[in-house]
């Protein structure tokens, strides 16, 4: 037998306080967009320089879900750090 309260959940639309809060987040992480580019990329760059590709593909992967619309930017950064580590 289906469970009726969970269609209820599905099928409500979201309350005054959800909406306020997912106001207020997408206020913040556009008020933060640099401050989180920057920790991106920081996390990526640290990662790297551990050498460990597990480290490093573990970054990537959080990075890229977090940020889908920086996927570009970031597979050029790996790019470059992966370049860069080639050649030392």
């Amino acid at each position: 037998m289906p469970n009726t309260r969970d269609q209820t959940a599905i099928l409500s639309p979201p309350s005054v306080a959800t909406v306020a809060l997912l106001t207020e987040l997408v206020s913040h992480l556009r008020n933060n967009r640099t401050h989180l580019r920057e920790e991106w990329v920081r996390l990526i760059t640290e990662a790297a320089r551990t050498g460990n590709p597990a480290t490093l593909a573990t970054a990537v992967d959080l990075s890229k879900k977090t940020n889908p619309r920086s996927i570009a930017e970031i597979d050029s950064l790996v790019a470059g750090l992966k370049a860069e580590a080639e050649s030392a």
